[in-house]
């Protein structure tokens, strides 16, 4: 073979070629800002910092098997007003368990039954603990529980108004002096349906699983205002730095 068929057929050694490849790499991954070797983990996990199927979503549908879902993976009930209907089936002699919760004992609310007491407990941030509880207990066979918050707007972080139904009828009424602006979960707790899979929210015991019949939890979101969805984007984002 001649000295130029073999020039014609030379390739750059394996490693100059890695080290080709990985300055192109370096630069495109800093270019669209996907460079993976990153530490803000939950800073790039937020909503706002990547394309959501979240995004507006103002209604969502829950089932008892939907347990540990991430706050940041389902539709927010903060700093805005929500209607929530339960369809269940409670069993002769009565149930008791949690309906529907999400967070822990450093932020987070619950709906459950308790003592045949249908309950609702907003915790915030481990201070401020208000229980609202019917004085009825409630029916054997097919029900429908009625959570409504009355969020009273002004801005994030503000109080409002809480009204408990059962079957079309008023069961109790309350007010939550406060309530968490950003983020529920920054020790890691979750949305649990028919159980609390973390530590408790409430005053009742771990887990504490619904005894009876758990259908369908169906929830309406009163859409936020642009300034309050904003002012949530940026506390969550600072929040999630704080993780890191």
């Amino acid at each position: 073979m001649t000295t130029s068929a073999r020039a014609s057929t030379w390739r750059p050694s394996i490693p100059t070629r890695l080290a080709e490849l990985k300055v192109v790499f370096d630069t495109e991954a800093r270019k669209y800002n996907v460079y993976p070797l990153n530490d803000e983990t939950t800073g790039r996990a937020l909503p706002q910092n990547r394309p959501s199927l979240l995004e507006g979503k103002t209604t969502a549908t829950f089932y008892r098997d939907n347990v540990r879902i991430p706050e940041l993976a389902t539709i927010n009930f903060k700093n805005t007003s929500f209607d929530l209907h339960a369809h269940m089936h409670i069993p002769p002699g009565g149930a008791e368990g949690v309906i529907i919760c999400q967070g822990g004992p450093l932020a987070g609310w619950s709906l459950y039954i308790q003592h045949g007491a249908l309950s609702y407990t907003y915790n915030y941030l481990g201070h401020d603990i208000t229980t609202i509880a019917s004085e009825s207990s409630l029916p054997e066979g097919d029900c429908e529980i009625v959570l409504s918050f009355a969020y009273d707007g002004g801005g994030i972080g503000k109080d409002g108004s809480v009204t408990l139904g059962i079957d079309g009828l008023q069961a109790a009424t309350g007010r939550v002096d406060k309530t968490v602006p950003f983020l529920f979960s920054m020790s890691g707790e979750t949305l649990d349906v028919g159980v609390d899979t973390g530590s408790p929210v409430g005053p009742y015991p771990n887990q504490f699983r619904f005894t009876g019949d758990i259908q369908r939890i169906d929830v309406q979101l009163e859409p936020q205002h642009a300034d309050n969805a904003a002012d949530t984007a940026a506390g969550q984002f600072r929040g999630g730095l704080k993780t890191q």
